[in-house]
């Protein structure tokens, strides 16, 4: 009988020390997915401030280009041709669609 509640003692205290590794490594990985939540915050945060960075950047190289068109227009004639006309239609409207394309 003394040998049976032994054997029963040591199988409970290694079942204990097996829960307490567990418990360890659960606490690990808990602190490292916290850790990992933090960094994908930070980078998150540094993308919105890229992208808007970016964005903003477009519209004014669009405005920029526009400006030169109509700037070189000025310098030949009073008036824009048709054609040039239509280009800077088509000009604006892509840059719209690429702007959305972002959004």
């Amino acid at each position: 009988m003394t040998s049976t509640m032994e054997s029963i003692i040591e199988s409970l205290q290694r079942t204990c020390q097996l829960m307490v590794q567990e418990v360890e490594r659960s606490a690990n990985t808990l602190a490292t997915f916290e850790e990992s939540t933090s960094v994908l915050k930070k980078a998150e945060g540094e993308y919105k401030g890229h992208r808007s960075l970016l964005m903003r950047t477009r519209r004014l190289l669009s405005t920029m280009q526009c400006q030169d068109v109509m700037d070189s227009c000025r310098g030949s004639c009073l008036e824009p041709s048709r054609k040039v006309q239509k280009d800077m239609k088509r000009w604006l409207w892509k840059s719209r669609e690429r702007q959305l394309e972002i959004a």
